[in-house]
């Protein structure tokens, strides 16, 4: 059995990226996966809640996507802060689905969405329980290391 390596831990990092972002954009390209009559009803209901929720589900949006990108970098680059980030973007993400509405999505879309989040959560698996880890508390301390050369050096 192959052991998971920091080459194979990127790529799985970017395809848990890659499958949420199809999952996040399928529907606007190909708009005719939602039916109709659906679409009307989301469209007319995300309007009312936007206004009754106010700037506050904007804001929170913006937090989640600005740390779950600096812990996504943090994770690619092995930073000893990648991990714990990761994890805190994740909860963050989790409880603001409970504010978060209703939601349409097509089939392909959740498909997708689904997809990353397994992957998101495999990876972050991996960070703490596979030889990985080793990588993270390798980067202790090296904060000024060079990101170019830290993927020459990771294989």
């Amino acid at each position: 059995m192959k052991t998971m390596t920091s080459i194979y831990f990127r790529l799985m990092l970017l395809a848990s990226l890659v499958c949420v972002l199809i999952g996040a954009s399928i529907d606007s390209v190909f708009p005719s996966a939602i039916p109709e009559v659906l679409a009307k009803a989301r469209d007319a209901y995300e309007v009312q809640f936007y206004e009754a929720m106010g700037s506050g589900v904007i804001l929170a949006g913006v937090l989640i996507f600005v740390v779950s990108g600096v812990a996504f970098a943090g994770l690619f680059f092995f930073r000893s802060w990648g991990r714990p980030l990761a994890i805190a973007g994740t909860a963050l993400l989790l409880g603001m689905g409970f504010f978060a509405g209703v939601g349409v999505q097509s089939e392909r879309s959740m498909f997708f969405g689904e997809l990353g989040s397994l992957l998101w959560g495999a990876v972050l698996a991996i960070s703490y329980l596979s030889p990985v880890k080793e990588k993270f508390a390798a980067a202790r301390g090296s904060m000024t290391q060079d990101p170019v050369q830290d993927l020459s050096n990771s294989r």
